[in-house]
């Protein structure tokens, strides 16, 4: 987004980047720097930088706010398995609503619990990019940035949906072209409203 959202430029354009992440990611690839030190193992993280450099905001309540809760769910048993040799902190039962317990719990990873984990990441992806696919086009088409002309508009919708697109998801099937097409005459319609 940072390389060709003009409204994501704006909002970063005071965010500072450690000169070691020029260094490690090269200058085509220095925008990663702002990752650093950010952590996507909690929705208060997703959040923030979904909000800061997209605009995109949800609720609780929302598949999207589902989806993260259920993915952080699942970052709090990988801490267990991976930082408390499979057992589950204080911390971590408290944030899974696990309450008060007698005694230690075990996080077990077995074929299916693995799956339901499997497939709580795999939601959160394409949740996400649905989501942020919509609110980034109609906030493209609020703001202006998109005019209902393919030969101005290819410059943001191109390298947009070539983000975006997934083959396994079948998510934006057909060329980014044929993507647009069905959303140019909403856009146009947005030109011709005062």
């Amino acid at each position: 987004m940072t390389s060709f959202c003009p409204l994501a430029k704006d909002s970063l354009a005071d965010s500072e980047i450690a000169f070691g992440a020029i260094d490690f990611y090269g200058a085509d690839q220095a925008a990663l720097g702002l990752f650093e030190r950010v952590s996507f193992a909690g929705k208060l993280g997703i959040k923030e930088m979904s909000k800061k450099i997209a605009g995109l905001t949800w609720v609780d309540r929302s598949s999207l706010g589902v989806a993260v809760s259920d993915f952080e769910k699942v970052c709090h048993m990988r801490h267990a398995a991976v930082h408390s040799q499979g057992v589950l902190n204080r911390g971590n039962a408290r944030a899974l609503g696990l309450g008060r317990s007698t005694g230690a719990m075990n996080v077990v990873v077995d074929m299916p619990h693995f799956h339901m984990a499997a497939k709580a990441c795999t939601n959160l992806v394409r949740e996400y990019n649905r989501s942020l696919y919509e609110h980034i086009v109609q906030r493209w088409i609020r703001e202006r940035i998109l005019v209902g002309r393919w030969s101005d508009d290819r410059k943001f919708f191109q390298p947009f949906i070539d983000l975006m697109r997934s083959q396994e998801d079948g998510l934006m099937r057909g060329t980014a072209y044929s993507v647009y097409r069905t959303l140019q005459s909403g856009i146009l319609n947005r030109y011709a409203s005062p």
